[in-house]
């Protein structure tokens, strides 16, 4: 009976052993990063903005879908994440501009548009002459994010042909939108696809043009 009872004890011993050391160190456990500023600098919304030099403000974060997004990626989830920023980091003479983004969440992963590609990739995405438009106009939905409360207009694709003497990079399809607000303005993107993957782009807007590398 003895040699039972001992046997029993060991085994709960063990068990509580096993438990304990199957836990989580506290010190090794990685904060959660947050992509975004969830609430506005001190320096914001004070009089003393004008002498801020790293003013912005998280205005609110929305679920938002296009006909492209739901089409290729009908597992993920977007969203519009709207902030403002001063232009002007010396003086504030030109006051908050809108520098709205694109949080896309798929299953354990994150993405944003500097990381498209990963997007496609693991969606098993290929370009291909029947789903082309389809990939640029998804792509430059998530790039005009300030826009997407707007009226925009994509016009058809148009294939073209740069060397690098021409322009910034050899680009080989050129995608234009039309923006109805109150200053009327016209969205460009130009892109290089190449063994069915998009491996350069890049957005011309109002604001000054951003350039994307993704990997082949």
């Amino acid at each position: 009976m003895k040699t039972k009872t001992f046997t029993i004890l060991l085994v709960v011993i063990l068990g509580i052993a096993l438990y304990w050391l199957s836990l989580p160190d506290p010190e090794k456990i990685e904060p959660e990063t947050t992509l975004y500023p969830r609430k506005a600098d001190p320096e914001c919304n004070t009089s003393e903005s004008f002498l801020a030099e790293n003013c912005s403000e998280y205005l609110g974060t929305e679920i938002v879908t296009r006909e492209e997004w739901a089409t290729l990626f009908p597992e993920a989830e977007f969203s519009l994440v709207e902030t403002r920023t001063i232009q002007n980091f010396e003086t504030n003479m030109n006051g908050f501009v809108q520098n709205n983004f694109i949080l896309i969440r798929q299953g354990q992963r994150e993405y944003r548009d500097e990381n498209f590609d990963a997007l496609l990739h693991d969606n098993q995405i290929l370009i291909s002459q029947e789903n082309l438009e389809l990939v640029l106009r998804a792509f430059a939905w998530i790039t005009a994010a300030n826009y997407l409360k707007n009226d925009v207009h994509f016009f058809a694709i148009e294939k073209v042909s740069f060397t690098k003497e021409q322009a910034r990079h050899p680009y080989n399809y050129h995608l234009s939108a039309g923006v109805e607000s109150n200053e009327h303005a016209e969205l460009h993107w130009y892109f290089v696809v190449q063994d069915s993957q998009l491996q350069i782009a890049t957005y011309q807007s109002p604001a000054p043009l951003k350039d994307y590398f993704f990997v082949p």
